[in-house]
């Protein structure tokens, strides 16, 4: 998976010269989020059907691990570009849930393979998964509950860092006669992980300076800012559906459809 290594890396240094686009109130900002997003589920599609074609261990989860990052990319990418569709909420975090499962999995089988012969490594793969598990789960619930949401969030943030510093008291392991770092431990398995540590790591402490007010919320000139208070509201829990339907999607089909009229008038 090395080879993927330089798209990722490309990939991530676009998504965050995209988000401070998008802060220093230039439109183009969301685009470059957008696109990063769907290069994402590109790969991890490419990706999904190369391991279908393997016969490796560990094959299904690995599936379904990439078939959850797929869906959650496009997904993010939709909302990035405005396209609404029925149960697009429900679908990203029906694969948010999945993923817990995986990683919790993972966390468990790890943990006991290497408690007894590698403390100081079983240590540290529980810290990663822990922090994975706790980002997810901090997407999650962030909607309905935002305390906890945020609270998951910034523990996972607090763990992943953890794991990061403990790579400095030791760095290899010796595995089955090999000597092996933590994440080339986690890699083997899949490096989705690591690269999902990453990516959610950035967002949760964008997230932490935004809601702070020290870096500025993301900016796009193509609904007012009002429309995006709203969804920070939805997102963050203080509003609550009315029928299943937020205030931000009433606003935005009634602002489309204000739009096209005006459009309409003008062509004529």
């Amino acid at each position: 998976m090395r080879r993927y290594n330089l798209a990722y890396y490309f990939l991530t240094m676009l998504l965050i010269m995209g988000g401070f686009a998008a802060m220093a109130q230039n439109s183009y900002g969301l685009i470059i989020l957008g696109l990063v997003a769907v290069s994402f589920g590109l790969i991890f599609l490419y990706q999904l059907f190369q391991q279908a074609s393997q016969r490796v261990p560990h094959k299904a989860d690995r599936m379904i691990e990439w078939t959850c990052l797929f869906l959650c990319a496009v997904i993010f990418a939709c909302k990035l570009f405005y396209i609404e569709f029925p149960f697009l909420d429900s679908l990203f975090q029906l694969s948010e849930i999945v993923l817990i499962v995986i990683y919790t999995g993972r966390l468990i089988s790890q943990y006991r393979l290497f408690r007894t012969s590698q403390s100081l490594l079983a240590i540290r793969l529980l810290i990663f998964y822990g922090s994975v598990i706790l980002f997810i789960a901090g997407l999650i619930t962030v909607s309905f509950n935002a305390l906890i949401g945020i609270t998951a969030g910034a523990v996972g943030l607090i763990l992943f860092i953890a794991f990061l510093l403990l790579g400095l008291i030791k760095k290899q392991f010796s595995v089955k006669g090999e000597d092996l770092s933590a994440t080339t431990v986690i890699a083997r398995r899949s490096t989705a992980s690591l690269l999902l540590a990453s990516l959610l790591s950035i967002f949760t402490l964008y997230w932490g300076l935004t809601h702070t007010g020290i870096l500025p919320q993301l900016y796009s000139d193509k609904y007012p800012q009002a429309y995006f208070e709203m969804i920070d509201q939805a997102a963050t829990g203080k509003e609550k559906p009315v029928d299943g339907t937020y205030r931000y999607q009433v606003f935005k089909k009634n602002y489309d459809e204000f739009v096209k009229r005006m459009g309409d008038q003008n062509a004529k």
